[in-house]
């Protein structure tokens, strides 16, 4: 019999291998057979329920990675996950809180820049399209010259549609 630490560490390997090949039925059946999952077997058991369109799974499961290891490195990306899968279920109020912790605490300056079009991109969603231009006329000042600046170009789009107006858009995008 080997022993269940060495049992446990095999598992979740098939299990990430499982999730490697995009194989997340059988890559969750075994995240859910073994005992005592580390921070980042939860996190990637919760981008597999996301995957699969399990948004209520992956908020469960991403909160309990969160509450049970507040000091993990996956908390920041716990919340940005959290938040997008608000958003996938149209709950933009609710997927702006958890941005809005991103926004707050992650050092990460790529998870940062994402959260922060995501929360203005939401915005639009919430039909505070001037509050999204708003942020995102932020957005383009802060990240001019970056890889993030066609993103927001991007993003901010639809925006200047719902507000009907494109002459802002095209001065946006070509500042």
């Amino acid at each position: 019999n080997p022993k269940s630490e060495f049992k446990n560490d095999a598992e979740l390997r098939l299990a990430d291998s499982y999730y490697a090949l995009n194989n997340l039925d059988e890559a969750i059946a075994i995240y859910n057979k073994v005992e005592n999952l580390d921070d980042y077997s939860q996190y990637q058991k919760a981008l597999a329920l996301g995957f699969k369109g399990d948004y209520s799974g992956k908020i469960q499961q991403l909160k309990t990675l969160v509450s049970k290891y507040p000091k993990s490195d996956y908390v920041d990306d716990a919340w940005f996950e959290i938040g997008s899968a608000y958003a996938a279920q149209n709950e933009f109020k609710q997927s702006n809180d958890f941005l809005i912790k991103v926004i707050a605490e992650s050092q990460d300056r790529d998870l940062l820049a994402n959260a922060k079009i995501y929360k203005a991109q939401n915005l639009i969603e919430q039909n505070e399209s001037d509050k999204a231009i708003a942020e995102f006329n932020k957005l383009g000042a802060e990240y001019k010259n970056t890889a993030f600046a066609e993103k927001i170009v991007q993003a901010a789009k639809p925006a200047y549609l719902k507000t009907s107006d494109s002459d802002g858009y095209e001065k946006f995008a070509n500042s």
